[in-house]
């Protein structure tokens, strides 16, 4: 009969039927059904999660005036309701009565009474609480972990939290995309690249799928720290989610800082990524060569087929005022294409537009002992489509002694080759 009657209260507490439940619940206390707090407790968790606090309330206290046999789960009930309703103090209190009456625990309402503290913010209670989960050799489930990466990350201890996440993924546990990007990027800021690249992995392995953008986020932390390696094998894992100007900013700066065993692993990857190599910035602006030809011999005067040469080709002796305006607007293009042209020029006196395949060449050539990898280098860059430009080459003229100076014309030979063929499509 007991059986039957619990079983009811259940479905009356799970369909709402408040009213019915308190009646029944008075019909198990008449018939001495009502002994322990299990009742209570399903009651009292429906009316909690119904919204109706200030009833679970009574029934809680209507509990203990009456001296129902307790082992303290109706306090985790409690303890759970006010936390959701953000009343983080009383929750914290009832916390604090729980451990003064009771000296059984078990993970649920340890967690109950962690979840209390954390939100709460008060870390000695939280300390303490860990403490006597190790002393109980009670081990922390995902919720435990998740409570207190997310207190940690909110009290600013990222390091602690970083901790806590490792102690998780040990477990075997996959922490929360969410939880672990927000505090990649805290590590990140605090200049603790390598913890912010270990959670980074713990994300990457584990069986969730991961958000693409991650990728290009942790790399960017890499570089900062110059964790060069790393960054490498994010690039060569995930390039067809990376962005160019991303990639380009690795690329020199592995090229100036990273493993010199690696410059031409490093090299062919960005190529393999769709990145031309030194051509981009080029591309963006027709109008100027790469070579030492000037302006007024560049594409608007010398291309046929572009659209201005057909129209100043067209002009009559006495022109319209729609096409002189057009003409006007051509030679802007023209003189705007003249001052970008000399601010570079200008630039790479000083080294600022340095190429990669340069910064490469120049590292290889100040560790005499890396010659063979500057000579696969050369070797390669003419089947990719790619050729020095002229300072580089000069540098490799100037150290031919390096690779001798036969070998060293015959790569510049085919060089050359891929150059003219190069300016000769422009």
């Amino acid at each position: 009969m007991q059986v039957i009657l619990t079983t009811l209260l259940k479905v009356y507490v799970r369909g709402g039927l408040f009213e019915k439940s308190r009646k029944l619940l008075s019909e198990l206390e008449a018939l001495g059904y009502a002994e322990d707090e299990m009742p209570y407790c399903l009651l009292m968790d429906g009316l909690s999660k119904a919204g109706r606090l200030d009833k679970a309330r009574l029934v809680f206290a209507e509990m203990h005036e009456k001296r129902v046999k307790s082992d303290g789960y109706s306090h985790s009930i409690m303890i759970s309701a006010l936390c959701r309703s953000e009343l983080f103090e009383e929750a914290k209190k009832l916390a604090q009565d729980f451990e003064a009456k009771y000296n059984k625990y078990d993970l649920v309402m340890l967690n109950t009474m962690l979840c209390a503290y954390c939100r709460a913010g008060d870390m000695e209670s939280v300390m303490q609480t860990m403490k006597k989960m190790d002393e109980l050799a009670i081990s922390p489930d995902y919720s435990t972990f998740h409570i207190l990466i997310k207190y940690f990350c909110k009290e600013k201890l990222y390091l602690l939290a970083y901790k806590i996440i490792q102690d998780m993924h040990g477990k075997g546990y996959h922490p929360e995309e969410e939880l672990c990007c927000s505090l990649i990027f805290q590590l990140g800021k605090m200049k603790a690249h390598s913890e912010a690249f270990s959670v980074y992995n713990m994300l990457r392995y584990s069986k969730r799928t991961m958000c693409k953008a991650r990728h290009e986020k942790i790399l960017h932390i890499l570089i900062a720290g110059k964790l060069f390696k790393d960054a490498y094998v994010v690039v060569k894992d995930n390039a067809e989610h990376i962005s160019q100007p991303a990639i380009k900013k690795f690329a020199s700066a592995f090229m100036k800082f990273g493993n010199i065993n690696l410059i031409n692993d490093v090299l062919k990857v960005i190529h393999g990524s769709g990145y031309k190599i030194d051509q981009d910035f080029w591309r963006s602006y027709p109008c100027i060569s790469v070579s030492n030809t000037s302006v007024g011999h560049g594409y608007f005067m010398n291309n046929e087929e572009s659209e201005q040469h057909r129209f100043l080709n067209t002009i009559r002796p006495s022109p319209t005022s729609m096409e002189l305006e057009q003409y006007l607007l051509i030679l802007i293009q023209v003189w705007l294409c003249v001052i970008i042209h000399n601010m570079i020029k200008s630039f790479d006196l000083f080294g600022f537009t340095q190429g990669l395949f340069q910064t490469a060449v120049s590292r290889y050539i100040a560790h005499p002992e890396k010659k063979e990898l500057l000579l696969q280098l050369l070797q390669w860059m003419p089947g990719q489509g790619y050729a020095v430009d002229s300072t580089t080459r000069n540098l490799i003229l100037k150290n031919s002694e390096l690779l001798g100076r036969q070998l060293t014309a015959e790569i510049l030979s085919k060089q050359h080759i891929v150059s003219k063929g190069s300016q000769s499509k422009r």
